[in-house]
């Protein structure tokens, strides 16, 4: 159920641009936590956004930082239009 956890999540994300794979579980579990909300699953965490994004045709993936020596999992907020404007 998508809430106040998600908005902030969302917001940090958005401001990053990237969160490393420790640094979005960490904030996952502050922002559950700042909202009295259980850090049961990322996952379904992200599904949840991704389902209010949908309509303005963005999405939360999951990715790997390449240019890292240790090619790090990161998540990024990312555009699913291809268009002349974007």
């Amino acid at each position: 159920m998508y809430g106040n956890a998600h908005r902030l999540f969302l917001q940090i994300l958005t401001a990053r641009r990237v969160l490393l794979g420790p640094e979005a579980k960490s904030t996952y579990e502050k922002c559950c936590a700042q909202f009295n909300v259980a850090a049961d699953n990322l996952q379904e965490f992200v599904l949840d956004i991704n389902q209010q994004l949908e309509v303005m045709h963005l999405a939360v993936r999951k990715s790997i930082q390449e240019d890292s020596l240790t090619d790090t999992q990161c998540f990024v907020l990312v555009n699913l239009v291809n268009s002349d404007a974007t």
